[in-house]
């Protein structure tokens, strides 16, 4: 339960750097291609920012111990909430 309170601690700041690196409408992007860069660009911030040593111990505890899988469940889990809640 800890492990999934720390996540959602973060979703604020996902939330605001997620706004930050969303393209503008008017881009034309197709939404497949737009939204694979956005979960990319994501992982990497989250990875590089969020991976806090006590969060990485808590998911060490559940049996993760790749960063970049720490990185990519916070961002699908953030997703899930963002897109659930619609």
């Amino acid at each position: 339960m800890q492990l999934f309170d720390a996540i959602e601690n973060c979703f604020p700041a996902m939330e605001k750097q997620y706004q930050e690196i969303c393209p503008p409408p008017e881009d034309f992007w197709p939404p497949v291609l737009m939204e694979r860069a956005l979960r990319e660009e994501m992982v990497d911030w989250t990875q590089m920012h969020l991976l806090t040593p006590g969060l990485t111990a808590l998911f060490e505890r559940a049996g993760v111990t790749d960063r970049g899988m720490m990185a990519r469940t916070m961002v699908q889990w953030f997703y899930y909430d963002k897109y659930s809640c619609e």
